[in-house]
């Protein structure tokens, strides 16, 4: 997948939890309206997340240099 920077609008729990609320994705601000799986990995924290409209999947993370970025599971990398 092809991961850019992205603008992403969070609420932060009392207990530190993160919920992404939504996410500038290709120009717009794009609402959340689901969230996913949630998993850790080598390269930080990950939500997978239906935003929209339009509704589309994306991959969002909140990388371990603290860098948010997105990809869209699915969508060609553009080299």
């Amino acid at each position: 997948m092809n991961y850019q920077p992205v603008d992403v609008e969070i609420r932060v729990e009392v207990g530190g939890a993160i919920t992404p609320l939504c996410v500038r994705w290709e120009g717009d601000w794009r609402s959340v309206t689901s969230i996913g799986r949630i998993w850790v990995d080598d390269s930080g924290d990950h939500w997978l997340l239906m935003i929209g409209p339009p509704q589309r999947m994306i991959d969002l993370v909140w990388t371990i240099d603290a860098v948010w970025e997105a990809a869209a599971p699915g969508r060609p990398s553009v080299a």
